[in-house]
């Protein structure tokens, strides 16, 4: 003989394990999102330091252009070919 009630806890197990079930998949969806995530930001890493050393080296490039331009600017003047 069952007590009564007992059709409702059986739905409101049955809808808790549903409920339960609808959080676990939503928490996997999660997860994979975030390796994902993981994934992408090791990549946008990578290529931001690929990008520091190329803008490192092109500003050395610079600096040594300059150096350059301005020795030939400073000995221009005491060239006589140019008076």
């Amino acid at each position: 003989m069952a007590i009564g009630g007992g059709d409702d806890v059986q739905r409101d197990l049955g809808r808790a394990e549903g409920r339960l079930n609808g959080f676990e998949r939503s928490l996997d969806e999660i997860k994979e999102t975030l390796l994902r995530n993981g994934d992408r930001l090791a990549r946008i890493e990578e290529k931001l330091s690929e990008t520091k050393g190329a803008w490192r080296m092109l500003a050395g490039v610079g600096a040594i252009a300059g150096a350059v331009g301005a020795t030939i600017a400073k000995a221009l003047p005491a060239l006589a070919v140019f008076r």
